[in-house]
C-alpha cells in the first residue's frame, strides 16, 4: 500500500473513532390508576461524549479472517494503530473490491446500573413519590455505512466515569424535574430555582398531600402548625 493511501486510511479510521456513540439516560416515574398506568415524569439526559475504548474486532463477512484486542490484555495499546494496521494488511493484496464499515457500540457496566438505579430510586423517595422508579441506558448502536461491505471493525466504548455524577446540585435538578412531572430533556447546566424550597416541600404543595394536623404554640408563644404528609403518585 502506497504511503499516501496509508495516510488517507489513518485518517479515515482516525475520523471514524474520534467520539464514541452517544449515550443517554431515561428516567421514568409510573403509578397505577386502577387498572392504567400514569406516566409521572419521563426523563432524558444525554451523557457527554467522554468514554475510551474497551475492545474491538475486525472479521470479514466470510470469516475467512479475524483480529481482536481489548484494553484488558494490552494496556499500552494504541487501537488506532492496531486497528489501521488490520485493515491495511487486509487490503494489501489489491482486491479493489474489499470494503468495510465501522460499528461503534458503548457498554455501561452492571455495576453501574444497578448504583444508578438504587440513586434514582432514592432520590424519588426524597422527594415523598410513591410510584415505581425505572432506568434505562440507552446506547444505540451507530454504524458507518459502505455499500456491498465485506469486512467490519466493530469497536465498543466504555465511559470513564459514572454515569451520574451525584452530587447536591445534580440531585436537586433531577428531583425537581420529577416533582415538575417534566417530560424531556433536562440539562446539567440548567440553572437553580429561585424559590427556595425544598423538592419535598414543593411536590407536597403542587399535588396537595399535606395535610393540616394542628395548630399550636411553643413555650415562648411562638405559633406552628404541625403538617401530615403523605405520598404523591401513589397506585390507587
Amino acid at each position: 500500500m502506497a504511503a499516501t493511501d496509508a495516510q488517507n486510511l489513518e485518517n479515515l479510521v482516525k475520523r471514524e473513532l474520534a467520539s464514541p456513540p452517544s449515550i443517554s439516560l431515561q428516567i421514568l416515574g409510573v403509578h397505577m390508576n386502577g387498572e392504567q398506568s400514569e406516566i409521572d415524569f419521563d426523563l432524558r439526559i444525554e451523557y457527554p461524549n467522554e468514554a475510551k475504548i474497551k475492545c474491538g474486532k475486525l472479521f470479514t463477512r466470510d470469516q475467512n479472517e479475524f483480529h481482536s484486542w481489548s484494553q484488558q490484555q494490552d494496556p499500552e495499546g494504541d487501537f488506532l494503530a492496531i486497528s489501521r494496521g488490520w485493515i491495511e494488511a487486509w487490503l494489501g493484496d489489491g482486491d479493489e473490491r474489499k470494503s468495510w464499515i465501522i460499528q461503534n457500540s458503548c457498554y455501561v457496566q452492571e455495576k453501574d446500573l444497578t448504583a444508578i438505579k438504587g440513586h434514582l430510586e432514592a432520590l424519588a423517595r426524597r422527594t415523598g413519590y410513591g410510584g415505581d422508579v425505572t432506568s434505562m441506558v440507552h446506547t444505540p448502536l451507530f454504524e458507518k455505512i459502505i455499500p456491498e461491505s465485506t469486512a467490519v471493525l466493530q469497536v465498543e466504548w466504555t465511559p470513564d466515569n459514572l454515569f451520574i455524577p451525584m452530587d447536591n446540585d445534580w440531585n436537586s435538578k433531577v428531583m425537581n424535574a420529577m416533582v415538575d412531572k417534566r417530560k424531556g430533556s433536562i440539562s446539567f447546566d440548567e440553572p437553580k430555582p429561585s424559590h427556595g424550597r425544598s423538592p419535598f416541600r414543593r411536590a407536597m404543595k403542587l399535588n396537595d398531600t399535606a395535610k393540616l394536623v394542628s395548630r399550636d404554640q411553643n413555650k415562648d408563644g411562638a405559633e406552628y402548625t404541625v403538617l401530615k404528609y403523605s405520598k404523591w403518585g401513589s397506585s390507587t
